[in-house]
C-alpha cells in the first residue's frame, strides 16, 4: 500500500482542483482505515514489543527493518493527504479534515511500541 498510495501522489500531485481525483481519495481512505482500526499497529503491537525483543534476540534487523517500514508507511500517507488536501475541492473538504484526524490519531499510535 506504501507504494500505491506514493504512485497515487506523484500521479495527482499536478491535478488542479476540479480534476477527478476519486480513486486517490479511495486509496487514502481505504488505506487509512485500515490501518487506524487495527492493520499495521497489530502487527506493530506484535513484533516491536519489548516482550517480542527479549525474548527474540536474533531478530533485531528484522524488528528495525519493521520500524523503518512503519515510519516509511506513515510518512507516505502523510504525504500523500498533502496532496490530496491540495487537489480535492470543497466538495471533499470535510473527508479530508477525517482523514487528517485519522492519521493524526494513527501517528500517534504508531509511536507507542508497547
Amino acid at each position: 500500500k506504501t507504494n500505491e498510495v506514493a504512485d497515487m501522489a506523484k500521479k495527482y500531485e499536478g491535478c488542479t482542483e476540479g480534476e477527478n481525483v476519486l480513486p486517490f481519495t479511495m486509496i487514502l481512505k481505504g488505506t487509512i482505515d485500515a490501518a487506524v482500526n487495527g492493520g499495521i499497529l497489530l502487527y506493530k503491537r506484535a513484533f516491536l514489543s519489548d516482550d517480542y525483543s527479549s525474548e527474540n534476540p536474533g531478530d533485531k534487523y528484522k524488528i528495525n527493518k519493521f520500524a523503518d517500514i512503519v515510519s516509511t508507511y506513515v510518512a507516505t500517507l502523510e504525504k500523500g493527504l498533502i496532496v490530496h488536501g491540495k487537489v480535492c475541492g470543497a466538495a471533499l473538504s470535510p473527508l479530508q479534515l477525517s482523514l487528517e484526524e485519522q492519521l493524526k490519531e494513527l501517528r500517534e499510535r504508531s509511536l507507542i511500541i508497547s
